[in-house]
């Protein structure tokens, strides 16, 4: 009971026993709240005693009217129908086949502690899609707006056909690993605001289409001093490595790194960054650069893109939350 209540759950018992019974066992167990029956549902009402099997139905229904994310547990044919109108029912070990059929899930061990893995895996999943939904907004305005700004100064597409491919290929296998990373979980329950969700990925995505075509047009351009076709060449190399270091500036919510990713996303964001600046270094479906151009897209997408986009998704999440 008091993970969860550290998880921002708050628990409720629903017993049929007597009010004096009910309100002993929730002392004894940690469950706070007043002791209350069917006919008087309320936010404090922590213990609801003398209920009837249907009555669960009815106190899942109120508290879900009432806005409320609603979980619940049991074991028999009766708890079925409340199992079935919680956002997550939850049937216990040795429980009925009808209330394991009626719940979302099912705990393979005696007890209720598998329910606290259920949560933190649940968050931790949230936080994936998190970072999904940020780096996939990074990515297509950087991609998308490189490419418009590029043919609008030069008249000529940034990236050639082989080059997107492979860029889709590095991008993919990169997203797939999201799904095994390790992420830090939020202790306390989230819900997709989208709204803010689109303000927090736009600023993100905007400081990436200024950042990367900058870096692409004077650094390339004015510094490294590269044709148009070396140009490309770099262009491409800069997209690709921002991929693995977007993610790894925004898949935690600290302005550090608290949590490794895990070895399949470390594995993808390595092979990605030494494929391309082989595929550059050797002209692999492109125009070779030297190996001081490829330097210098390392350096810059590393050492400037990664502090900053840490500082301004600091800012970001503090904005979503």
């Amino acid at each position: 009971m008091e993970k969860l209540k550290n998880l921002g759950v708050n628990v409720k018992m629903l017993t049929g026993d007597t009010k004096e019974t009910a309100k002993r066992i929730a002392s004894l167990v940690g469950i706070e709240g007043n002791v209350c029956d069917i006919k008087n549902i309320k936010e404090e009402c922590g213990v609801f005693a003398e209920v009837f099997p249907e009555d669960k139905f009815t106190i899942v229904k109120a508290y879900q009217n009432k806005g409320h994310i609603v979980g619940m547990t049991g074991d028999g044919i009766n708890d079925a129908p409340a199992l079935k109108q919680a956002d997550f029912g939850i049937a216990v070990s040795n429980a009925t086949d009808i209330a394991k059929s009626s719940a979302s899930a099912v705990l393979t061990k005696d007890g209720l502690t598998n329910m606290i893995s259920a949560i933190i895996l649940s968050r931790k999943i949230y936080q994936r899609l998190l970072t999904y939904v940020f780096s996939k907004t990074i990515r297509v305005f950087m991609i998308i707006l490189s490419i418009f700004v590029y043919y609008i100064i030069y008249n000529e597409y940034i990236l050639t056909t082989k080059m997107v491919l492979s860029l889709f290929f590095f991008n993919d296998f990169i997203t797939i690993s999201l799904a095994t990373d390790n992420v830090e979980y939020s202790n306390k329950p989230e819900k997709w605001n989208i709204k803010k969700l689109t303000f927090t990925s736009f600023l993100l995505g905007l400081f990436c289409t200024i950042w990367i075509p900058f870096l692409i047009l004077f650094v390339g351009e004015n510094l490294l001093h590269l044709n148009i076709e070396q140009t490309k060449t770099f262009a491409f190399l800069t997209i690709v490595l921002s991929i693995p270091v977007s993610i790894l500036s925004i898949r935690d919510r600290g302005l550090f790194i608290k949590v490794p990713p895990s070895k399949y996303l470390m594995l993808a964001m390595i092979l990605s960054i030494v494929a391309s600046n082989l595929m550059a270094l050797f002209g692999i479906f492109m125009v070779p650069i030297n190996p001081k151009s490829i330097l210098y897209a390392d350096i810059f997408v590393g050492l400037m893109f990664l502090p900053s986009l840490k500082f301004l998704k600091t800012l970001v999440h503090s904005l979503y939350e």
